[in-house]
C-alpha cells in the first residue's frame, strides 16, 4: 500500500518524500532509486549486497530523494517557473 508522498521541484529536478515507496504501486518513481544520479537520505542499505530496504524506517519514519527531472518518462520541466528553470533569478 502507498503511503503519504510529498514532492516539490527543485532546480531541473524533483524532490520527493513519502513513508512508502514500491515497485507496484509508484514503478517509475521506484526505478529513480535504481539510478545513478539520485541522491537518497534516511534510506537503510545492506552492506553486503548493497541492496535498499525501503521499508526499513530505523533512521527515520520515512525517506527522501532527489532525482533529475528526466529520470521521468514523459517529463517536462515546461511549466516551472524561471528560477527553476534556469537556477537563477
Amino acid at each position: 500500500m502507498a503511503g503519504r508522498t510529498l514532492r516539490s521541484s527543485t532546480s531541473r529536478g524533483l524532490l520527493r518524500q513519502d513513508d512508502r515507496l514500491s515497485a507496484e504501486a509508484e514503478p517509475e518513481i521506484f526505478a529513480t532509486t535504481k539510478r545513478f544520479g539520485t541522491v537518497l537520505e534516511n534510506v537503510v542499505m545492506d552492506e553486503v549486497t548493497r541492496e535498499l530496504d525501503l521499508d526499513d524506517f530505523t533512521l527515520a519514519e520515512n525517506s527522501r530523494g532527489a532525482y533529475p527531472i528526466d529520470f521521468i518518462p514523459n517529463s517536462s520541466d515546461e511549466n516551472m517557473d524561471r528560477c527553476r528553470r534556469t537556477s537563477s533569478c
